[in-house]
């Protein structure tokens, strides 16, 4: 009970504050106060009902195969030179699994997760919360491109290699893939990113929208539409209902029983296809393939995100099929599917690739290189979260950041009255938040140092304060080994004040 738990933290928060108020009283002995602050947390354990937390996940869960991860890295890795890339598994046992099994990840799940970013990403189509977390499964080449994925470990045998990925190795639960359409973690993009601006719910068109701006090659992705869709236990819908959005409403009367909605989607030529399905109203979403693809997710929330269901040769089918829960009435449901136009792709990938930047030296930390940009392709865009704390270097010359409007229309830097607002946001010979969620540098035409370097906010604050405090303590240590006591023996004897007689402290 959600509103018992709040009252019960309201009591006995109110009952601590009360215990050290007594604490400190002179009517009360301490022995006695600290015996009734152990009574109180007796009694605060009985309630919480420790006994009753359900621990669903035991440690073996997270330990079974990290040894069979590290081998197969061991080998298939073997010999790569890459200053920097990024590593996923083709599902995550974990939302922190890029931490436990030490690999650079798409993946993010923690409190320090920026919201923006967050949200950037389950607009892409990854399962995401919008908050603080975020999950790849295997996605678009434009997804795995754009943010510089090279390897997958498919532990769920949904990878379909194809003429996007090569494989490099295989053991009792891996298979190793290399991706072939790799870029680095910045490159040069057209000038239109910074301006760029999508609110498209259909994680297809999204990503569209973002490669049109940086390439102008538009359409990678191609709309496929729902062929058929069958329906039992929910109200019929029908097809034209299901493509006209990326969701559609399913209703029911029936709380008592699981309803069930099935998309069927026909390729109508040969190519690779790629589903977008999910509803917090879903016990399971399942996803085949006349291809032999098969996948299937259950949770008591599923949130939509991208699956790769590979190849599939024209007049080949791929089901979605929804579980709609128990007890609701009104489920809303995401839906949307798309082909990928491999020649449109590929001459998109290339002129990035062109204009990637040569990465010369990398640490966690701090990394540097050179990129050329022409005219038009005079930005550089990074798959790196915003984050001030980067000091962005470009010819030697530290780069200012675009100053950030914020709800009311003001911006979080003061400026004159007199700035026109292209003044005061022209992101000219500035690093900017690019798409909203990550860092960019308009840096113009020519052949560019670049160098990052990570300096959290306040760590020079904290240092020089830090310092000081080192100083003082010294001070006082001196003073305190080196002078009280020759105060003391001279001072010894000699009354400052004398209490008169009768008075009590």
């Amino acid at each position: 009970n959600k509103s018992l738990s709040i009252w019960l933290t309201v009591f006995f928060t109110v009952v601590y504050t009360i215990i050290f108020g007594l604490y400190y009283s002179p009517r009360y002995t301490k022995k006695n106060v600290r015996k009734l602050l152990m009574f109180t947390i007796v009694v605060e354990l009985i309630f919480a009902d420790a006994a009753e937390f359900v621990m669903s996940q035991p440690k073996k869960n997270y330990v079974s195969d990290y040894d069979s991860y590290r081998s197969i890295v061991e080998v298939a890795e073997k010999g790569d030179t890459t200053p920097f890339y990024r590593t996923e598994l083709s599902k995550l046992r974990a939302r922190m699994d890029p931490c436990w099994y030490g690999y650079n990840g798409v993946s993010t799940f923690s409190s320090m997760a920026y919201e923006d970013t967050s949200g950037f990403m389950k607009k892409l189509g990854l399962f995401g919360n919008k908050i603080n977390s975020y999950t790849y499964f295997p996605q678009t080449p434009v997804f795995n491109s754009l943010f510089g994925l090279k390897y997958v470990y498919d532990n769920t045998s949904i990878v379909s290699a194809g003429d996007y990925y090569t494989e490099k190795a295989k053991n009792d639960t891996f298979t190793a893939y290399e991706y072939k359409y790799y870029l680095p973690i910045a490159y040069a993009v057209n000038n239109g990113i910074t301006e760029w601006n999508n609110s498209d719910s259909n994680p297809f068109n999204y990503q569209n929208s973002i490669l049109s701006a940086m390439t102008g090659i538009d359409n990678v992705l191609v709309s496929v539409k729902a062929d058929d869709v069958y329906c039992s236990g929910v109200d019929s819908v029908n097809a034209a209902s299901v493509n006209s959005s990326a969701s559609f409403t399913a209703k029911k009367a029936d709380k008592e029983n699981t309803g069930t909605v099935r998309i069927t989607v026909k390729a109508e030529q040969s190519g690779y296809y790629y589903t977008y399905a999910g509803s917090t109203k879903t016990d399971s979403v399942k996803v085949t393939a006349d291809n032999g693809y098969s996948y299937e997710y259950t949770s008591s929330s599923i949130q939509p995100f991208v699956l790769d269901i590979g190849h599939l040769d024209e007049g080949e089918k791929i089901d979605i099929t929804y579980t709609v829960t128990k007890d609701c009435t009104s489920a809303n449901l995401f839906f949307s599917a798309a082909r990928l136009d491999e020649e449109a792709f590929g001459t998109a990938y290339e002129k990035l690739k062109a204009q990637s930047m040569n990465i010369t030296e990398f640490n966690d930390a701090d990394f540097s290189g050179t990129v050329t940009a022409t005219a038009e392709s005079s930005v550089i865009f990074t798959s790196i979260p915003y984050d001030e704390s980067w000091v962005i270097t470009v010819d030697g010359q530290v780069l200012e950041y675009v100053p950030q409007k914020k709800s009311d229309g003001e911006t979080d830097d003061k400026k004159d009255s007199s700035d026109t607002d292209d003044e005061k946001f022209s992101t000219e010979g500035k690093a900017f938040k690019a798409c909203g969620a990550l860092i960019g540098i308009d840096i113009g035409e020519g052949t560019h140092t670049v160098t990052f370097k990570y300096v959290p906010a306040g760590l020079s604050t904290g240092l020089r304060m830090t310092s000081v405090g080192a100083v003082i303590l010294v001070l006082l240590l001196v003073y305190k080994f080196a002078f009280a006591d020759k105060l003391k023996a001279k001072n010894k004897g000699v009354k400052v004040f004398e209490a008169p007689d009768g008075f009590v402290d």
